[in-house]
């Protein structure tokens, strides 16, 4: 098909942009859930409710400033970056992000790059699983060095604390607010038209808003939670415990038990919660951290370091299920939809001690029903609980007035195509890398 230069590079966008976007639809579905309203823009009470740009304004007269509020307000004067303020709705509450210098990016990608060992992007799109824990810990540390504040009681809960409240499902979101405070003029990207490569080669050049890529699900957002969040915009003026009364009054975040080969001899039963981020990185850490110990008292430190990962990566498949564990709550076999035996009471096993439960989910990765099975049902409750996804909206091509959007294999289609922010950050760390070099260079 690539036959001249235009449809060379056509095809190279459309490679490089599906990096960008989740795999295997992930979220799309949460998108066309029915009753389901994506928007940009939260009311209540007539006062909206979405990312913003805290205004500096200057006085009339000459006012002295200084410190690290004064350099933010000259990049904000120029545009090059500025204050982001961005709503957690999974969470409960606001935070307020600052840009990063030249100098803390170079950092970044320096202790990226020495990492002893990263896990890869085998994660079924998801960047919820442990898989991606070395490399989103780095990213997330980067991102919480850089906020500037929250709406939560600093008394109560300093920053560094913050990642102990914040929901795995906001995380996309709190790394969009970041990307926000660094971009507020945008960037410049390209997309391929991916209607049919038989008749359009077009590639869209624009320059994106990034402040405009996050939308909400204002049909699971109740009166009490808009209330809390309008209340909770002021930096540290929310109680932690009602920050926590939030989320546990948040339906979709409470546990879920859902029941695997119901009504066979085969029963058995998950109970899913949502963890804290600390929680998710933590067990990520031990999962990642055990499969690196077993290989090297297997192989040797001195082992070739590509036959290791190679190896690493074997363990990895093994105990597949192992990486979702901070989202399992309890498991039970036996009778566990409610059969009853010839005493009249059903007979269960449940286990909910920790360790028990990584032992019990590496077992049952090697048998391909049951983990596929479990695998779904994590990924369907992790995406029916989040509220917030980062997205591009569907367009019209210019060229051929076909619309841009993704393929489902259900009817509906959605009319956002989320993103997965960890690349993105990733690639806009790279272009910003990119131009610092340039610049040091000219």
């Amino acid at each position: 098909m690539i036959k001249s230069p235009a449809q060379a590079e056509w095809a190279q966008v459309l490679q490089t942009a599906t990096t960008h976007a989740h795999q295997n639809d992930f979220l799309s579905e949460r998108l066309n859930e029915p009753g389901a309203s994506f928007v940009q823009e939260l009311k209540h009470k007539g006062s909206p409710l979405r990312g913003v740009y805290p205004k500096q304004p200057i006085k009339a007269g000459t006012e002295i400033r200084e410190g690290e509020l004064a350099v933010i307000q000259v990049l904000n004067h120029f545009n090059i970056g500025g204050l982001f303020r961005a709503p957690m709705w999974n969470s409960g509450f606001w935070v307020t992000f600052k840009p990063a210098t030249d100098t803390e990016i170079f950092e970044l990608n320096r202790i990226i790059s020495t990492d002893k060992y990263q896990a890869g992007r085998w994660s079924y799109g998801l960047s919820l699983t442990s898989n991606t824990v070395y490399t989103l810990d780095r990213v997330l540390e980067f991102v919480l060095a850089h906020v500037y504040s929250t709406s939560i009681s600093q008394e109560e809960l300093p920053v560094s604390k913050l990642l102990t409240v914040l929901a795995p499902q906001d995380i996309e979101a709190f790394i969009w607010g970041y990307l926000c405070s660094n971009y507020p003029s945008g960037f410049h990207y390209k997309t391929a038209c991916s209607e049919d490569a038989t008749k359009c080669n077009y590639v869209f050049e624009e320059t994106l808003n990034v402040s405009k890529l996050g939308w909400s699900d204002e049909s699971v957002i109740t009166e009490n939670m808009l209330q809390h969040m309008l209340t909770a915009f002021t930096p540290h003026s929310k109680k932690l415990e009602s920050v926590k009364k939030y989320q546990e009054d948040f339906s979709r975040l409470q546990k879920k038990r859902t029941i695997i080969n119901e009504g066979t001899d085969y029963e058995i039963a998950i109970t899913l919660k949502t963890p804290t981020t600390l929680e998710y990185l933590e067990q990520g850490h031990r999962w990642i951290g055990g499969l690196v110990d077993s290989v090297n008292q297997a192989m040797g430190l001195d082992s070739d370091i590509n036959e290791r990962n190679a190896q690493i990566n074997k363990l990895n498949l093994a105990t597949t299920l192992c990486q979702y564990q901070h989202w399992i709550d309890a498991i039970e076999i036996g009778q566990v939809s409610g059969n009853r035996g010839e005493e009249g009471e059903p007979k269960v096993a449940k286990i909910i001690d920790p360790a028990t439960i990584a032992d019990t989910l590496k077992a049952l990765s090697s048998t391909d029903s049951i983990r596929e099975a479990i695998i779904k049902e994590v990924l369907d409750f992790v995406s029916r609980s989040t509220t917030t996804v980062i997205g591009v909206p569907v367009f019209e091509c210019p060229e051929c007035n076909k619309e841009q959007s993704v393929k489902h294999s259900f009817p509906r289609h959605t009319s956002i195509v989320p993103l997965d922010l960890l690349q993105v950050f990733f690639a806009l760390l790279g272009r910003k890398l990119d131009r610092i070099v340039s610049k040091s260079l000219s």
